[in-house]
């Protein structure tokens, strides 16, 4: 459950971008720029994050049980799922997606194999897909910051690899 405050008469809550104080009402973030549909729209979701992915950040975060408020998940930077048993990936991604500061994503040996999901995580720079059986990565291509990508162990066609590489001439692609 996000937090509300008040504060000089306004409803508040935390900027899912950068996890500042925001008013409900705001038309866009004054700390980062994030749109109020990017600041508040996430932060607006009640759905709890799949319980996979949380335990997957609670280990890497070290965080102890109980509530994981949003400012917390705001500053999630890495989740390593890598061998997580994903029994939903729309529910995995949708909770991936409401992670703003995402950098470091692990899906090596999970039988993740659908490029198309990772589009909506924008903020992406490393990324692990060992062992997982993919072909294509032209779906890659829309995530601009990535600077690695580990696909070991995958039948990725030299080819493909080349078009990756020309699409994203700063990324490092890892075969």
């Amino acid at each position: 459950m996000r937090g509300v405050g008040v504060g000089y008469g306004m409803a508040m809550t935390a900027c899912a971008e950068c996890a500042q104080p925001i008013s409900t009402t705001a038309l866009m973030c004054p700390h980062c720029g994030a749109p109020a549909a990017v600041a508040l729209g996430r932060n607006a979701t009640e759905e709890p994050m799949p319980a996979v992915l949380e335990g997957a950040v609670r280990a890497t975060s070290m965080w102890p049980e109980g509530d994981v408020t949003a400012e917390q998940w705001a500053a999630v930077e890495q989740v390593k799922l890598d061998q997580a048993e994903v029994l939903d990936w729309d529910e995995l991604f949708r909770g991936l997606e409401r992670l703003p500061r995402l950098k470091m994503l692990g899906l090596s040996q999970t039988g993740f194999n659908t490029l198309n999901r990772l589009q909506g995580l924008t903020t992406l720079r490393y990324l692990y897909l060992e062992k997982n059986g993919i072909t294509d990565l032209m779906p890659l291509t829309v995530l601009p910051d990535l600077k690695q990508v580990w696909l070991y162990g995958n039948p990725v066609a030299a080819e493909e690899v080349a078009r990756l590489e020309a699409a994203l001439p700063r990324c490092t692609v890892f075969v």
